[in-house]
């Protein structure tokens, strides 16, 4: 049986995190293929799309400038987010990883379990 696939977006915005964010790589596994892209951050800002056909666990990693000598932290530089086939706003506040998201249902539900 083959599911459709429907698309998703993802906006994110890092302007208020210091040290500035250079790129964001997005992972996920869709229809049991590993998916890895990434895209660089213009303005503070970056997008992703592609296609799932279920609520899918999404990883965001971010890479800072290589001259900035920045040493990498999973609690820091990694969002989980669980998403459907809709829209996503990921707003980093003072880190990438302390974010608020909007837009994603399965990502509330994911939320209140871990708390």
């Amino acid at each position: 049986m083959v599911m459709s696939q429907n698309n998703f977006v993802i906006n994110g915005n890092v302007k208020s995190v210091k040290p500035e964010i250079e790129k964001v790589y997005i992972s996920y596994a869709s229809h049991g293929e590993n998916v890895i892209d990434s895209v660089d951050v213009r303005n503070g800002k970056y997008r992703f799309d592609g296609l799932i056909s279920e609520p899918t666990r999404i990883d965001l990693k971010a890479v800072y400038n290589k001259k900035l000598s920045v040493t990498p932290s999973m609690s820091r530089d990694l969002i989980t987010v669980f998403i459907e086939p809709v829209s996503v706003e990921v707003n980093s506040l003072d880190s990438f990883s302390n974010a608020t998201i909007l837009g994603s249902k399965s990502n509330l539900e994911f939320q209140k379990l871990q708390t």
